[in-house]
């Protein structure tokens, strides 16, 4: 009733209800996703059938957290059994970017003499459009698969809870809505 009243079907107008008017109006902006097609044998009930035969695989998930819309933005990696977080300080939250700064991760271990598919073979991560693709993930720098990601089902945050609540501390030190555009790595490695 309170669409049609909103859409005029009726010559009553939402100021003639007294509940009405205090309702705000829902976000209708789409976020950009993965492409059905890049989660294809990714869910997380693929997840938890993998993780399941692979007992001893460490778990590392990922996610972002944005200062401003449009402005700076934390890509989160959490490992799970060592309840161990670092952070990468991207430019913007585009799937490009993400991917550029954690293949630049895996070629700086590289050179370290480390093999990210070693440290964080299985990755679980929400459906944000950061994550895209799917290659700069799973792929070492040369091209070979090291890592397998797989994808939370939208809207279910608990299925990565403990990169969640790790959220929450970081918005200890940062409050939400600030900025982080005068950030730098090294800023983010402080915290």
């Amino acid at each position: 009733v309170y669409r049609h009243i909103q859409k005029r079907y009726y010559r009553i107008s939402p100021i003639d209800l007294p509940r009405a008017v205090k309702f705000k109006l829902r976000n209708t902006h789409k976020d950009a996703y993965v492409p059905k097609a890049a989660r294809e044998g990714r869910s997380y009930s693929d997840f938890l059938a993998f993780a399941e035969d692979n007992r001893e695989l460490p778990i590392v998930q990922l996610d972002t957290v944005i200062g401003r819309p449009g402005g700076k933005v934390n890509m989160t990696i959490h490992f799970v059994n060592s309840d161990f977080t670092t952070r990468l300080l991207l430019d913007n939250k585009t799937a490009a970017e993400a991917a550029s700064k954690f293949q630049n991760l895996k070629a700086s271990l590289k050179a370290s003499g480390f093999c990210f598919g070693n440290i964080a073979p299985l990755l679980l991560t929400d459906n944000g459009s950061e994550f895209s693709m799917v290659s700069a993930y799973e792929n070492d720098i040369d091209g070979n698969i090291e890592s397998r990601l797989f994808f939370c089902e939208p809207y279910s945050p608990y299925e990565k809870a403990e990169i969640e609540k790790n959220h929450t501390l970081l918005r200890d030190i940062v409050k939400k809505g600030t900025s982080f555009d005068d950030f730098n790595q090294d800023l983010v490695n402080l915290i």
